[in-house]
């Protein structure tokens, strides 16, 4: 699992550190703190590869067509005040148990030329290479370059932007890392497809387990395609119904359930968690998900900020357990207004709720 990371030159954070990680891991603080831009940097390293930055910034709903009207300026805001001229820089730092730690490093760097691609000095395999030439012919060309370290291994991946759109050049898939943003609900024909596959692999149980935690008397989880695919959940006593019809709660964690199952990622990454969740059901939710990380072995980051759902967290790490926890705070030191994050542990951070009653722990 990740214990630690050093951000250097990304987004809102020009030197930044933050440790030591555990398996649920919740981050608070004030508006503009840079909570969603530390999740982004847990999920560009987590992925490895230039190709997460697609995700980004299909996550921040970033017009495409942005990207042919300005290639040069595709990738600036990945940059410390913009300044392509530094690259990026994320080193991580692993241990699992019984295992000797392991250090990661993501360096980014942009390129407004296209010397280094045309030499595929940077690259490791280039497939469409006629598709990559007719690119590199616009007059407009911005490319991300990416150098992924893990151990002994080195992986070069790169993007291009021109203004005909986006090329991958090294035809590898998307990361496997998971990102939920906020405020994106899956489509049922999509839930229904993942749900669908889980029960390929006999782990549909595993999901009404959750979820039976936010609901004891569900009985049931079932697949229909009448129309288009929809999943239905049968309670005790009662008829079947879609899953729309039921409450926000257990339509935000289905969503997250079988997001976590089915992508079978170490790592997954959930933008303002609370999206969804009604505080009276945040506590069992924390439950439910703990659960889940703990048995698949998945490393949970989340946003937050809602003081309900911190003391939800709260409250479920020390009823479970708690060194399994971590919230940090992120703020800016009042001296040299750099961010920091600062970690605080359950029964502290308990204390700080209840007699302080939050006062200190998250701004509106």
């Amino acid at each position: 699992m990740l214990q630690e990371i050093i951000i250097e030159r990304f987004r809102c954070f020009d030197q930044f550190k933050v440790r030591p990680f555990s398996r649920i891991n919740l981050i608070g603080g004030q508006n503009n703190v840079g909570k969603t831009s530390l999740l982004e940097a847990l999920y560009l390293l987590s992925s490895g590869t230039v190709l997460a930055a697609l995700a980004l910034k299909q996550s921040r709903q970033e017009p495409g067509e942005m990207i042919k009207q300005m290639p040069l300026e595709a990738w600036h805001g990945l940059f410390y005040n913009q300044d392509i001229s530094i690259p990026i820089r994320l080193q991580g730092h692993y241990q699992q148990l019984s295992t000797p730690g392991e250090i990661r490093e993501l360096t980014l760097s942009l390129e407004n030329s296209v010397e280094s691609l045309v030499a595929l000095e940077k690259l490791e395999r280039v497939e469409n290479l006629d598709k990559l030439m007719d690119f590199l012919n616009a007059s407009k060309v911005s490319t991300l370059l990416g150098t992924f370290k893990k151990g002994q291994e080195t992986l070069n991946t790169s993007v291009v932007a021109t203004p005909r759109g986006i090329l991958n050049v090294g035809d590898r898939e998307m990361p496997n890392s998971l990102l939920i943003s906020s405020g994106v609900r899956t489509k049922s024909a999509k839930l229904t497809q993942e749900f669908d596959l889980i029960r390929l692999q006999d782990r549909e149980d595993l999901v009404l387990e959750i979820l039976q935690i936010l609901d004891p008397s569900l009985e049931k989880i079932e697949s229909f395609n009448i129309g288009e695919p929809c999943l239905y959940l049968k309670s005790k006593n009662r008829p079947r119904l879609p899953l729309y019809l039921f409450g926000d709660a257990i339509n935000r964690v289905m969503d997250i359930v079988l997001k976590i199952i089915h992508h079978q990622s170490r790592e997954i990454f959930i933008d303002e968690v609370e999206n969804g969740l009604h505080y009276s059901a945040q506590r069992q939710f924390w439950q439910g998900i703990f659960k889940l990380c703990d048995r698949l072995d998945v490393q949970l980051f989340a946003t937050t900020h809602s003081l309900e759902m911190i003391m939800a967290f709260t409250e479920a790490g020390l009823s479970l357990q708690a060194d399994q926890f971590a919230y940090f705070e992120l703020a800016r030191n009042p001296k040299t207004q750099r961010l920091v994050a600062v970690h605080r542990d359950l029964e502290g951070l308990r204390y700080t709720l209840e007699v302080d009653q939050g006062k200190g722990v998250r701004g509106e």
